[in-house]
């Protein structure tokens, strides 16, 4: 545009002078014209250089940006402007999807505590892929895959599972799954679900004791059991056996009646088949 200007201020002197002061208006303007292409090119190496070592693809398409900026700037000052806009973006992005990885790695690596040994084989998989990673949203996807994939087997019944429970016996059963007592949502007893009142819960790490009440309703055999939470469950099995048969100790007292007065003629008649051998 410059250049431009100082021809036509040529064509248009009608003195030495006019002619001159745009002649070096001319020279001016090429040595500007010069500056702001060095400084245009030098800015788009160093952002395509940048690309080379951005890792996230947030970083590589705030770089793109700003290398169309850069193109489009008529100043050197835009040009510079544009230049470290997109350099900072860059580093701002790749900054969010490092934090990004290293929080979901620090979130799986506690999961892994509670997790049952399959869940464990998957959250292994799913860390490799979040370590690779480009972007921040792809993260996020990871994980929500995870814990889709793992949700029906994801804790563990440290306690109560092969539990025999005896009708009649009056006594609680024990139940612990290994996921966070804040987590707790219910319990579900052959694809029921128990009611509050037929169960108590309590924290470490999430506890269930099954009422007695509630039991003795339940048939003889195998029944499923499921510890519910929030973000998996945790699966077992317990069994049911049938009362115990009554003891000598709790025996119809008649029978023993029975048996005092036998074992009594008994003995009298011992005693009267000695006399007469007497």
């Amino acid at each position: 545009m410059a250049m431009r200007e100082a021809i036509e201020d040529i064509k248009a002197a009608t003195n030495l002078p006019d002619v001159e002061a745009a002649l070096e208006a001319g020279k001016q303007a090429m040595a500007d014209a010069g500056t702001f292409k060095g400084a245009q090119n030098a800015a788009i190496n160093e952002l395509e250089e940048a690309k080379k070592t951005a890792v996230s693809d947030e970083a590589k398409a705030a770089l793109d940006e700003a290398i169309q900026k850069v193109k489009e700037a008529t100043t050197v000052d835009e040009v510079t402007a544009a230049k470290e806009a997109g350099l900072k973006a860059a580093e701002d992005a790749d900054k969010a999807l490092q934090d990004a990885i290293a929080a979901a790695l620090a979130e799986l690596d506690e999961a892994k505590v509670t997790a049952s040994a399959e869940a464990r084989t998957q959250i292994d998989a799913a860390k490799a892929k979040i370590a690779a990673a480009t972007s921040v949203g792809q993260v996020e996807e990871l994980l929500d895959e995870l814990y889709d994939a793992i949700f029906e087997f994801r804790y563990v019944l440290i306690e109560g599972d092969g539990l025999e429970w005896v009708k009649d016996s009056g006594v609680t059963a024990k139940f612990r799954s290994t996921a966070p007592y804040e987590k707790f949502v219910s319990v579900e007893i052959d694809d029921s679900t128990v009611a509050a009142s037929e169960y108590t819960s309590e924290n470490g790490s999430t506890i269930i004791w099954l009422k007695p009440s509630m039991l003795k309703k339940l048939g003889v055999g195998k029944h499923k059991i499921v510890v519910r939470s929030k973000d998996g469950l945790a699966k077992g099995h317990f069994f049911v056996k049938p009362a115990l048969p009554p003891t000598g100790d709790s025996a119809d007292p008649f029978l023993w009646t029975v048996l005092l007065m036998m074992s009594l003629g008994l003995a009298v008649t011992v005693i009267r088949m000695k006399r007469r051998e007497q």
